[in-house]
């Protein structure tokens, strides 16, 4: 997920939110410590590596941390248009709650995509194999399980974080996009003589955790 650079760090930033009036960013949280500096990947030629802001707070349990805003430039929603899908959004669903997640799980969700920086834009159809926001002590873990199929790999070091979302075309005036959160890349997980599978965090059970509320645009 991190990416060492001369800036400090590097990293796939999540999704937005906002922590009291706040502007704040969600995203993978193994490589970080709170307090530290965080730089946005760069898709495009911008000329370096901008500042985003600081890590305020981290759980390693539910691998979430919750960044700081402090350079409100900030690109706060997923870049689409690298998956072929222009213009950028302008409208956004919201999040999967917990029950839609738990009601795909042995089914699928279509359009579902996720963007890493490093192998940049995967995925069509989600196989959900698994969510589940809670542990067997009450604890939260936010696990949303996909399946892994070819047209959700690679997945690098430098991806953790990756929003996951799925986009759809909204008819009104021309082709518009509209998103819906779903979570965030951790990790993934092999199995022996088993396909991988690819662990995300939700939103749903990450805002309730850290007591932050979604937000969407820049």
């Amino acid at each position: 997920m991190i990416f060492q650079a001369p800036c400090n760090r590097v990293f796939t930033l999540g999704y937005a939110a906002w922590l009291g009036s706040q502007a704040a960013c969600a995203a993978a949280s193994h490589g970080l410590n709170n307090g530290d500096g965080v730089y946005q990947p760069c898709y495009y030629d911008c000329g370096g590596e901008p500042f985003v802001g600081k890590i305020w707070d981290k759980e390693l349990y539910v691998d979430a941390a919750v960044l700081k805003i402090e350079q409100r430039g900030t690109q706060a929603s997923p870049h689409v248009e690298i998956c072929g899908f222009n213009p950028t959004p302008t409208s956004v669903d919201g999040y999967f709650t917990d029950a839609e997640l738990k009601s795909y799980v042995g089914g699928s969700i279509y359009s579902m995509y996720r963007i890493g920086f490093v192998t940049g834009c995967r995925g069509g159809i989600a196989q959900v194999y698994a969510y589940e926001p809670y542990t067997y002590d009450g604890q939260p873990y936010c696990l949303l399980v996909l399946q892994s199929t070819d047209q959700w790999q690679p997945t690098e070091q430098g991806d953790s974080g990756s929003p996951l979302f799925q986009i759809k075309s909204v008819y009104t005036l021309g082709n518009m996009w509209s998103i819906k959160m779903a979570g965030i890349l951790t990790k993934v997980r092999y199995v022996d003589n088993q396909p991988a599978y690819i662990e995300f965090r939700s939103v749903d059970c990450v805002n309730r955790f850290y007591g932050v509320a979604f937000r969407y645009g820049s």
